[in-house]
């Protein structure tokens, strides 16, 4: 499954773990972000500060994936 946002440079974003197996949030880009070890109910936040696109993945599950693109 695959989810795509559209944000504002700036915009916090959070993920929140509403299952019963782990996840992880993981940039693609290099050293972007890495939420770690998500287990159930456990929240990440990033904030955008730069425009782009930025795809992640769940390092358990790699085909769970989302597209965040920041826009000015």
């Amino acid at each position: 499954k695959s989810e795509t946002i559209t944000v504002k440079k700036g915009t916090p974003v959070t993920w929140t773990n509403q299952d019963s197996a782990p996840h992880t949030v993981t940039s693609l880009t290099t050293n972007a972000f890495d939420s770690g070890l998500m287990n159930k109910d456990d929240s990440f936040t990033f904030t955008f500060d730069q425009v782009g696109t930025f795809s992640y993945l769940c390092s358990f599950h790699p085909a769970m994936r989302g597209t965040v693109i920041v826009t000015e």
